[in-house]
């Protein structure tokens, strides 16, 4: 469901006494809010971040989410300026069940999908990277617990930090 069908569900179930976009534009708010203040970085992330960067490693964020949230969390966990692309699934036209949007961050990175590992939370993307022909790099979410054996399974590295 998206975040209008959402709001459309809202309006019609509970009677809300505001329009779908009117609730949809709230929904905005306070994930921006979210993102702007409070989602926090995953588990030694910043670490890897300043590692890759300090060997000569280039970085990039493929996200499912729009550009503007993933910017806001780098510009406030002082990251921005050590990844060099931020892509979109919006951007590559794809959900991260294609390619597409791993393969667009190595072509603004000028490298080939052999140069790249992906470190990754999602089954579905971990799939989608490694059939690409990426190394892949499990990074453990307990959203995907219930996955992980699978996840072990086809990926070509895992880490669990805490």
């Amino acid at each position: 469901m998206t975040l209008i069908q959402a709001a459309n569900f809202i309006k019609e179930q509970f009677d809300i006494p505001k329009t779908s976009e009117e609730i949809f534009n709230d929904f905005q708010n306070m994930v921006i809010e979210e993102y702007r203040n409070t989602i926090p970085l995953k588990p030694y992330a910043r670490e890897l971040v300043k590692w890759m960067k300090r060997d000569g490693y280039k970085v990039a964020v493929a996200t499912a989410n729009e550009i503007h949230l993933s910017e806001m969390v780098l510009e406030r966990t002082g990251l921005m300026a050590d990844v060099d692309t931020i892509v979109s699934c919006t951007m590559a036209g794809a959900s991260k069940e294609s390619p597409a949007v791993y393969e667009l961050a190595c072509a603004n990175m000028r490298i080939t999908p052999v140069e790249c590992v992906i470190f990754e939370d999602s089954l579905r993307a971990m799939y989608t990277a490694k059939k690409a022909g990426f190394v892949t790099v499990a990074v453990y979410d307990d959203v995907a617990k219930d996955s992980w054996e699978e996840i072990c399974r086809i990926t070509d590295e895992q880490v669990v930090l805490e």
